[in-house]
């Protein structure tokens, strides 16, 4: 290993010349839309110029090149399945440029070797003997990286675990990452502990990477995301710092090995609660999703409540974290703020505190219609607690009535909520009838269907919201047919058509609603289970909950096939979905089914 300076790139590229710079157009311009059909002729031709072009006109074509095979994985399929034959194929190009003059070259093309991952052992064999020589500390923490995600190779930790020496800190910190990209035979049967504390101990040294904001775990995020032990002694090395930049990384990766783990160490939880306001964002992130999975720290949560800053992002979240496990303490904090920015998105607060929010959601409801109308974040606030809270939010009634005059989205709220409220807002069923039959408009089935809530009588929500089906895809509210369910018979056939239309929200709401107007599984249960599919790679969105949710309910013989992926969602230690609230929905979910199911 060479401990030589690299030639000065900047200097480097200071003495060349206007004309070289000017000739960075020699090569073809690559089109921006990966679907161009000039696209794969062009790329092939900016490849073969690499054997043509020399010093630092070569350098920017290879950049221009590797940025473009770097951006391939979020490519539309159909795109990526076109083009990775392509860029597949330039390994050996790649491998041809390791020996190039120029530091930055030698860089490139071990990013994309990196890129490329090819797992030939030659390309391996060049990486490393490239290594051995290379002077450049930058180039060679990027040829220490290009090894290690060239697979599993049975002499790969034996030959990077000496590079963790190196004086470079780039490069011990390249080494480290490289060694946490491998199984766990890198580990020395620590399960990674030491090499945590390897790569925390280089996050606050100058010159080992460059810190930016976005990502805020920077590298070491993706490269602890799967190594928990790692993880937790990363973490632990970097909770008593009190570097800006140290703090940022440690909450960083400890907020996400909460949102990935069932059962994470208890320094996650520590790291993120004592965060403080500097990195308040992404303590909010994670506490407005935690779930149950914050109720043994409401304590902690309280006391950011009652002491943090008003507008703190870590309040906040402190703040919906408490509101979603119902605990009292919040209720004064959420009142004073009820409707602000910071509450978007939040379903509602839970019903036994609406004796205590009532008056505050009845004045924005009031003053909606008002010479002075209330901020769009408390309305939509207002009309959603109203919603959540069905037959405890009646008092409500006459503020949610005025603001069905018009059809309008509030309109559409409104009548949702008063559907949830039942026979207590029978007042409204005649302007509910009037904004369900008039001109038609988005909200005509939602008002129907508030109309056989509050009266009982189906009739209207039947032709309504069977009209809407009979109109084919992207039209029914599937969740209103479903609620009918034998009631909705003659919508039977139209619904049955929908279940193979593109869309997960569609298919599901079809099956669902398929299921429960006939009763018959068949048809519902393949689309029903084509909706599992993302549990494979740990996904879970509503559709895929709400799958689960109505094969539980169908159960054996038809639903059999749930068993397996259920199961295993509940084996699993890696949660699924975004956020934790979401697993322990998923899992709840799962639960039920299994039960019904066997």
């Amino acid at each position: 290993m060479t401990q030589e300076q690299p030639p000065g790139e900047p200097a480097d590229r200071a003495r060349e010349s206007t004309a070289d710079r000017g000739r960075e157009q020699d090569w073809p311009k690559l089109p921006g839309w990966d679907g161009s059909p000039e696209l794969p002729p062009l790329l092939a031709e900016s490849f073969g110029l690499l054997d043509r072009l020399t010093g630092a006109r070569r350098t920017g074509l290879l950049d221009a090149l590797v940025s473009r095979a770097a951006r391939l994985p979020h490519a539309h399929p159909a795109d990526r399945a076109r083009l990775a034959p392509l860029y597949a194929v330039q390994w050996e190009r790649a491998v041809g440029l390791l020996g190039d003059e120029r530091a930055e070259t030698r860089r490139l093309a071990a990013r994309l070797l990196e890129v490329l991952r090819p797992g030939r052992p030659e390309a391996t064999a060049a990486l490393k003997a490239r290594a051995e020589a290379e002077p450049s500390p930058q180039t060679l923490a990027q040829l220490l990286t290009a090894v290690g995600v060239q697979g599993p190779e049975e002499e790969a930790a034996a030959w990077l675990r000496p590079w963790l020496d190196h004086p470079g800190p780039g490069v011990r910190l390249a080494a480290a990452l490289a060694l946490l990209a491998l199984p766990d035979e890198g580990d020395e049967g620590d399960g990674g502990e030491r090499l945590g504390e390897s790569a925390a101990r280089l996050v606050g040294v100058p010159g080992a990477w460059h810190a930016p904001p976005h990502p805020p775990a920077g590298p070491f995020g993706p490269a602890l995301r799967d190594r928990p032990r790692a993880a937790d002694r990363f973490v632990a090395v970097l909770a008593g710092r009190s570097g800006q930049a140290e703090r940022q990384v440690a909450v960083a990766v400890a907020a996400e090995q909460l949102c990935r783990r069932r059962r994470p160490a208890e320094v996650h939880w520590r790291t993120v609660l004592d965060a403080g306001e500097g990195h308040g964002y992404q303590v909010r992130e994670l506490l407005t999703g935690a779930g149950r999975a914050a109720a043994p720290y409401t304590e902690e949560l309280a006391r950011l409540v009652e002491t943090g800053e008003a507008a703190s992002w870590a309040r906040e979240g402190a703040l919906v974290a408490l509101v979603r496990l119902g605990d009292r303490r919040a209720l004064p904090h959420y009142r004073d703020g009820f409707g602000g920015y910071w509450a978007r998105g939040f379903d509602g607060p839970p019903p036994d505190w609406a004796a205590d929010l009532l008056p505050a959601v009845r004045g924005i409801l009031a003053a909606a219609t008002g010479p002075r109308p209330t901020g769009d974040f408390a309305l939509t606030a207002a009309l959603r607690a109203a919603r959540s809270w069905g037959a405890a939010a009646a008092p409500a009634v006459p503020e949610l009535a005025a603001l069905l005059d018009a059809p309008t989205r509030n309109a559409r709220a409104a009548a949702e909520a008063l559907g949830e409220i039942g026979p207590q807002a029978a007042c409204t069923a005649g302007e509910l009838a009037r904004l369900a039959t008039g001109r038609p408009w988005q909200g005509a089935q939602t008002a129907a269907r508030a109309h056989w809530r509050v009266t009982g009588d189906p009739a209207l929500a039947l032709e309504v919201v069977g009209a809407a089906a009979r109109a084919g895809l992207g039209r029914p509210v599937h969740r209103y047919l479903a609620e009918l369910g034998p009631l909705a018979a003659e919508s039977a056939g139209p619904v049955r058509e929908l279940l193979d239309a593109p869309g997960e929200f569609s298919r599901v709401g079809a099956a669902e609603a398929w299921w429960r107007i006939t009763g018959d599984p068949a048809p519902a249960v393949p689309a029903l289970l084509r909706a599992l599919a993302p549990l494979a790679a740990f996904e879970a969105g509503r559709p895929t909950i709400e799958a689960v949710r109505v094969l539980g309910e169908i159960g054996t013989p038809a639903a059999a096939g749930a068993t397996p992926p259920l199961r295993a969602v509940l084996a699993s230690e890696r949660r699924y979905g975004p956020t934790i609230a979401v697993d322990e929905e998923l899992c709840a979910a799962a639960g039920t089914a299994l039960e019904r199911l066997g």
